[in-house]
């Protein structure tokens, strides 16, 4: 064998090495999840149609993939859920929402909004005149 086959065989060990390591760490993260449970952390995602959930589990990296999926409330839980314990989600009506329009007041209705001044300069500042809280009055 020449410098280039060693060089070559060396490459190949690597490759196989690196890949050996990968599912040796797969194997351990999957055990992990096996015994403790895996973290899908917010990783499950509902597709458009509401038919499959798609996951990726947050530390072994196995895809979760379930199709022809029932969303339903816990029918134990009529504490928590109401009259909606043990529901499927496909046959809840939502009461449609109105939009709120939107208000020329401040944060609270309690206080008026103070009165703005635009800037003369025209550089998009706003002056606000806060003397009557402060105590001070231009004389």
């Amino acid at each position: 064998m020449n410098m280039k086959d060693y060089e070559k065989r060396a490459e190949e060990l690597t490759r196989e090495a690196k890949q050996l390591e990968s599912t040796m760490l797969t194997y351990k993260a999957l055990a992990y999840c096996t015994e403790h449970g895996h973290d899908w952390g917010g990783a499950l995602h509902l597709t458009e149609d509401g038919t499959t959930v798609d996951g990726l589990c947050q530390r072994c990296a196995i895809r979760l993939t379930a199709t022809n999926v029932t969303l339903q409330f816990d029918a134990a839980n009529t504490e928590g859920f109401g009259e909606l314990a043990g529901q499927v989600i496909e046959d809840i009506e939502l009461p449609e929402e109105e939009p709120t329009p939107p208000t020329d007041t401040s944060e609270t209705d309690e206080k008026p909004t103070l009165p703005v001044e635009k800037g003369k300069a025209g550089d998009g500042t706003y002056r606000v005149d806060v003397s009557h809280i402060t105590g001070q009055t231009k004389d």
